[in-house]
C-alpha cells in the first residue's frame, strides 16, 4: 500500500523492479522471455510469471524450502497473470489471509493456482475459450471481488 511498484523486460531478458522510493534494479536475467507478470505475496516476496522460450515459468518464493524457486509450467500454458488476491488484513484476528493467484489458459480453459497449495493444484474456473482468447489481466476489483479480464 505505500508504493506503486514497476516492473520492465529490457532486450527480452532482464527483469527490472522500480518504484518512486526505490531506485530500478535487476530482479532476473531471465533470456529468452516474452511477457512478465509481478506481483508482491503477503511477506513482499516478489512473485514473477513469465514466459520464456515458449514455456510458462513461475518465479515464487517456497517457503519450505526457504528460497526462491522457478517453477516450469509447460508450452501448454499462455498468458500467465499474477496477482495478490487480497491485501487487507482480516479484522477479526490480524492475520493475513491472502494468496497470490496464478492464473492463465491453458487448451480452451482458464484455470489457476494458488500459494496456499504451493501452486501444486490447478482449479478451472471456465471452458470453452476460443483459440484466439488470452487472459489480459487479474485482480482486486473497486469492489473487493477478484476478476479475470479474457480478451474478447
Amino acid at each position: 500500500l505505500y508504493q506503486r511498484w514497476r516492473a520492465s523486460l529490457v532486450a527480452n531478458q532482464f527483469l527490472y523492479m522500480e518504484a518512486t522510493n526505490t531506485p530500478s534494479f535487476l530482479l532476473l536475467d531471465i533470456p529468452g522471455t516474452t511477457e512478465i507478470s509481478m506481483s508482491f505475496d503477503a511477506n513482499m516476496q516478489p512473485v514473477v510469471a513469465y514466459v520464456q522460450d515458449g514455456a510458462a515459468k513461475l518465479y515464487w518464493f517456497d517457503s519450505v524450502s526457504s528460497g526462491f524457486v522457478t517453477t516450469n509450467f509447460g508450452s501448454a500454458i499462455k498468458t500467465p497473470r499474477v496477482a495478490l488476491d487480497d491485501h487487507r488484513f482480516a479484522a477479526s484476528n490480524g492475520f493475513q489471509l491472502s494468496d497470490v493467484i496464478f492464473a492463465y489458459v491453458k487448451d480452451s480453459s482458464l484455470c489457476y493456482r494458488q500459494q496456499r497449495d504451493r501452486y501444486l493444484t490447478e482449479r478451472v474456473l471456465k471452458t470453452g475459450l476460443r483459440a484466439d482468447q488470452g487472459l489480459l489481466k487479474i485482480g482486486l476489483n473497486r469492489k473487493l471481488r477478484f476478476q479475470f479480464m479474457v480478451s474478447p
